[in-house]
This record gives structure tokens, sequence and C-alpha cells, in this order.
């Protein structure tokens, strides 16, 4: 469960970088796009909610 919550963390982290147009194309849905901005936030947060549980509970 630590390894799905950094991995679902990381893809918080590209989605606020695309919607910030940091990395990806320079044309998308995503680029520039303050939803997914909030959208890779709780991602994140869920990731990281993830991978703790799985340290306490292993």
């Amino acid at each position: 469960m630590v390894l799905l919550g950094i991995i679902i963390a990381l893809l918080g982290i590209v989605f606020i970088l695309q919607s910030k147009g940091r990395v990806g194309p320079s044309y998308s849905f995503m680029v520039r796009n303050p939803v997914w901005t909030s959208y890779g936030l709780i991602t994140v947060v869920i990731g990281l909610v993830l991978a703790i549980i799985g340290l306490v509970f292993p």
C-alpha cells in the first residue's frame, strides 16, 4: 500500500505541474487550468494518506 500511495502522490504532482504549464505538451485541457491544481493537491493528499496507512498498518 505504501508503493501505491507514493505512485498516486507522484501522479498528483504531475497534475499540479501540468496545470501550471511546467511539464507536458504546450496545449492540453490541463495546461494553465487552475481546477487541475486542486485535483492534483487532492490526489497528493490521498496518496500520502495511503502511504502513511501502509506504514502504520503493514
